[in-house]
């Protein structure tokens, strides 16, 4: 755990608008000595297929449990579902026995149907299920999905939530789930409760839910002890240093040097010697602030399928008077978005990298607008870019050469290994890794419990806190 006198946020939502009480007023200022209280937006409802703040994002798999969950090291563990078997494109899973929603009923393959349906339609959930096509009912304890892909770790991408059936009709509907809390809505904002129909052992009988209409003042009711923690994915690029303790959170964010296929980096050599060169660290510290791990491989790195894998080693020397030699006399051509100021600094600090070996550039700093439309019709050199990785360290969208990609599906199904498939990647390089980017929770000194957040949950252990 990384633990911090000074913790760097932004606000700690997507949204800016949060929640505010029957009257209009912001009910997120009481006292909380001895109460664990975390903020929220009531006005953004607690349905997980349509609220948009990052405040309720992260709090809803205390409501709402998936078929499996993920550990640090990516590995799907079983949470409502076990004995997942991957046969080509299906993925059968059984239901666990015990698995009872919160009002004490059955969890059934109906639930799992009607639930997936409700994510595949959802914005947060649809990128992590693109490549899951569809599931069906094979038995009342029992499911299928089809994917679009044969994928050998298909069950790290089955942890969306799972509702009972028909409880999620509205987006303002509160529907039933089988997490480790129950939500109720309060006068001050909301209170989540244990689930009776838990195994779960709590240290406290009552978390407080802080209905928050500004997230601005966020961090100074963190620091005078009106909230207990706050996530923060640092998505917004800018920084404010507060005094709180804090880890950082793995987002599953690869950020990467995209490069352009068709120019002066189609020489295949000449994108390994950019690996080569570059010092992730630096760019991290500079640009990211230190919220990020470095890595040189396209997945990452604390995921469990990289065991025993190691990146190449480069000759930084030879690197070095390779990309002078060939990009003597060339302005490289650096594209940033500039709504980003953490990524305006990290391609400053990669153009610096670059002139200290002899390579001029120019630095493109441009609204996200233009960005994009730049990306596509390949006005740049070197872009920076960042992806979304899925459980599965699904890089399919990363990768224009066909061929190459076939060789990327053929690992996932387990034609080739991990191992093969990086040794390729390395020779080609169709982008540069750089980095995994992270968030950071910040959370009371008053804080007992070490805090260990999970891939996609947060608060994983917050069953355990006390403070």
């Amino acid at each position: 755990m990384l633990i911090c006198i000074v913790a760097s946020f932004t606000s700690c939502s997507k949204n800016p608008s949060g929640g505010k009480d029957d009257k209009g007023k912001n009910t997120g200022s009481s006292s909380t000595e001895g109460q664990i209280c975390i903020p929220y937006s009531r006005e953004d409802g607690m349905n997980p297929f349509t609220a948009k703040s990052l405040l309720n994002s992260s709090i809803m798999p205390l409501l709402y449990s998936g078929l499996f969950s993920l550990n640090e090291k990516y590995e799907a563990e079983d949470a409502l579902g076990k004995d997942a078997v991957v046969s080509g494109t299906e993925v059968t899973v059984t239901l666990d026995s015990g698995a009872r929603f919160s009002d004490g009923s059955t969890v059934t393959a109906d639930d799992v149907v009607y639930s997936f349906n409700l994510s595949k339609n959802s914005t947060y959930y649809s990128t992590m299920l693109l490549t899951v096509e569809s599931v069906v009912a094979a038995a009342r304890n029992k499911v299928v999905f089809k994917m679009a892909v044969a994928d050998k770790y298909a069950s790290a991408l089955l942890t969306f939530p799972i509702v009972k059936l028909n409880t999620a009709t509205e987006e303002s509907s509160i529907p039933v789930g089988a997490g480790p809390y129950v939500y109720t809505a309060t006068a001050d904002g909301g209170t989540l409760t244990p689930n009776s129909h838990s195994e779960l052992k709590y240290k406290k009988d009552k978390i407080i839910l802080s209905n928050t209409a500004d997230t601005k003042p966020l961090m100074h009711s963190l620091v005078i002890g009106n909230i207990t923690a706050c996530f923060d994915d640092l998505s917004g690029g800018e920084s404010e240093r507060i005094n709180a303790s804090s880890i950082q959170v793995d987002l599953n964010n690869l950020v990467f040097l995209g490069l352009k296929a068709d120019g002066v980096f189609s020489d295949e050599k000449l994108r390994r010697s950019l690996s080569g060169v570059i010092d992730r660290d630096k760019l991290i510290n500079s640009g990211f602030e230190g919220f990020g791990t470095p890595t040189k491989l396209p997945f990452n790195p604390a995921w469990y399928g990289l065991k025993g894998i190691n990146p190449v080693k480069h000759d930084k020397d030879s690197d070095s008077a390779y990309l002078g030699q060939k990009l003597s006399g060339r302005t490289i051509k650096i594209l940033v978005c500039s709504d980003n100021n953490f990524k305006v600094k990290f391609a400053e600090e990669l153009a610096s990298q670059l002139s200290a070996v002899g390579v001029k550039t120019n630095i493109i700093s441009v609204a996200y607008d233009v960005y994009r439309s730049s990306v596509e019709s390949g006005n740049y050199d070197i872009y920076v870019g960042e992806y979304k990785l899925t459980g599965d360290m699904n890089i399919s969208g990363l990768i224009n050469d066909e061929e190459f990609k076939n060789k990327y599906f053929e690992m996932l199904s387990g034609a080739i290994t991990v191992k093969d498939f990086v040794k390729d990647f390395e020779n080609t390089l169709p982008f540069v890794p750089v980095a995994v980017r992270n968030g950071v929770l910040a959370y009371s000194r008053s804080v007992q419990t070490e805090v260990k957040p999970m891939p996609g949950s947060v608060f994983s252990n917050l069953t355990e806190w006390s403070v």
